[in-house]
């Protein structure tokens, strides 16, 4: 009688050492970094979404003559004239239209201030506005409308603007004097914390000694990152007790919910020939995100600045060619050589138990 190498009399002690061994070999399996396929868009962006929604504008920048625009699956749709700046995970977008803050539902717009100077409005997942004017930020949620004054006269001499906002409510910006606008430091803000006094409640920022911190993105675990004010902004990373520094000349925009980060910088601004270039860091590694581009866009040429990336990896930037919005969608990491060495390897070698087992009687 012939016993397959199958038949559960023969086969346990081979499979189990098979199925021991790969167990052993997953965690050393490694993937190559991941590569990009770069698409063109139509206008400048400034945010996306978890859902790939990417948000911009065409024109000055000034809120009565520039256009926006929302891009979602192929599509590009304008919102009007206005100059949208943040978008929340359900698709609505804050911005400035006719020098109001406004939001976007549906491409349908909402006044919610008057009209005045106002330099930019963020939004996060549960509808909280953080307006920033002329004379300070306050915080408005569009379904309450209730509203929370950042500029008070608790600062003493100091202006407070929001410079990143969270979904968990937690906010980041910085301090000036009310008088000369000289840069104080970043600060940072967990609403949690709003019961023990205002003032308690602005954490000091690490960063450049004497030059300040200017927080740029946060993510929801409350990690922020920005840049200091020195020549060549030097980017920081600040997770709440300390900063640590990205180099000198790397500016980063944006971190995701897995702390990866993306930004624009001098870091080879002199081996380069004066080119800044995008960059992410992902697992502490630094990288050029131009070198990671495998699909380019015939239109496009050298990503000087990505501005932010979502939790699946996508990342939007500025390309010098054609002064063009970008768009950087990750192709599925694959295996390293070396590791497909180590698979055919373990694949031999079960393949030789099992024949070492087979009994025939």
């Amino acid at each position: 009688m012939h016993i397959s190498p199958l038949n559960p009399r023969v086969q346990p002690p081979v499979r189990n050492a098979i199925i021991v061994s790969l167990l052993m070999i997953l965690p050393c399996i490694a993937f190559s970094q991941t590569r990009y396929v770069e698409t063109q868009l139509s206008f400048l962006p400034t945010d996306i979404n978890n859902s790939g929604q990417v948000i911009g504008y065409n024109g000055t920048g000034s809120s009565g003559s520039s256009t926006s625009y929302i891009w979602s699956n192929g599509i590009t749709t304008s919102l009007g004239n206005g100059v949208v700046t943040s978008i929340n995970d359900n698709g609505i977008v804050a911005g400035i239209k006719d020098d109001t803050p406004t939001y976007w539902q549906n491409a349908n717009s909402t006044s919610v201030g008057t009209a005045g100077s106002y330099s930019s409005v963020l939004i996060n997942n549960s509808g909280t506005l953080a307006v920033n004017t002329s004379s300070g930020s306050y915080l408005q949620n569009i379904y309450s409308n209730s509203v929370v004054n950042l500029s008070s006269a608790n600062f003493v001499d100091t202006v407070a603007y929001v410079t990143a906002l969270n979904a968990n409510g937690q906010y980041a910006g910085v301090q000036l004097h009310a008088d000369s606008g000289t840069t104080i430091d970043g600060v940072f803000y967990a609403a949690s914390r709003h019961a023990e006094g205002f003032m308690s409640q602005w954490l000091a920022l690490g960063g450049v000694p004497g030059q300040g911190f200017v927080p740029t993105a946060m993510n929801g675990s409350g990690i922020a990152v920005g840049y200091g004010n020195d020549f060549f902004r030097s980017g920081w990373i600040f997770d709440g007790l300390s900063s640590t520094s990205l180099g000198e000349g790397n500016t980063p925009w944006d971190i995701n919910d897995a702390g990866t980060i993306v930004g624009g910088g001098f870091k080879n601004f002199y081996a380069t020939g004066g080119t800044a270039n995008a960059f992410i860091v992902e697992d502490n590694l630094y990288y050029d995100l131009n070198s990671l581009i495998d699909q380019r866009d015939p239109g496009l040429g050298h990503v000087y600045s990505a501005f932010a990336v979502n939790d699946s990896g996508l990342i939007i930037g500025y390309d010098t060619a054609n002064s063009s919005g970008v768009l950087l969608t990750p192709i599925t990491a694959i295996p390293e050589p070396a590791t497909y060495a180590a698979i055919c390897g373990l694949a031999t070698m079960g393949f030789a138990l099992i024949r070492r087992r087979r009994v025939v009687v």
